[in-house]
């Protein structure tokens, strides 16, 4: 009989051992639910919210950049059109054509650094040196011709080759770029 009292006392222990368990983790588990959770919770949700507020700010300048970067693509295939010597009569050649734009190698000049001046944080480095080089170049080689039938040293007609052939590359690579959907952009941890 002993036994049996010790047996049900032990038993009852572990009944009771096990209720005060189960109240003790409801009553965690309450405070978890009802304090911990919501407070957890609202951190993690403000911290996405300050995630989320970041990348849409990221987002906006990107959409901004690319905005400012079609606007100087645009302007400068309008440039190139300007710059680019007409055929004038049937059979014109090249060195023809350099000659006759080597009286506007001063306009080139200036038009190019309007552009540059304008366009230059856009632009990438690749593209900002060939043109300040087609610049440079111009106005070393520009000359006032003090007439029509005056004609342009070997000089000058190489400096309006050189400054027609960048402007001309350089618009192909621009035109290249924005065909195949490459931006002239190189965006870092877009």
């Amino acid at each position: 009989m002993k036994q049996l009292v010790q047996s049900a006392f032990d038993t009852l222990g572990a009944i009771t051992f096990t209720a005060l368990l189960s109240v003790f983790s409801a009553i965690v588990g309450g405070v978890f639910v009802h304090f911990l959770f919501p407070r957890l919770l609202m951190n993690k949700r403000h911290e996405f919210d300050i995630k989320m507020e970041n990348h849409r700010a990221k987002l906006k300048r990107l959409e901004l950049l690319l905005d400012r970067e079609i606007e100087a693509a645009d302007a400068y295939l309008k440039l190139a059109e300007e710059l680019e010597p007409n055929y004038l009569w049937p059979g014109m050649d090249w060195h023809e054509a350099c000659v006759r734009f080597s009286s506007d190698l001063g306009i080139a000049e200036q038009k190019l650094k309007a552009y540059l001046a304008r366009y230059s944080f856009v632009i990438p480095d690749e593209m900002r040196k060939q043109l300040l080089r087609a610049e440079n170049t111009a106005a070393e080689s520009k000359f006032e011709p003090p007439s029509d039938d005056f004609e342009p040293s070997e000089d000058v007609v190489a400096g309006a080759d050189k400054v027609l052939r960048t402007v001309i590359d350089t618009r192909e690579e621009l035109v290249a770029s924005i065909r195949d959907g490459r931006s002239i952009f190189k965006f870092d941890n877009a």
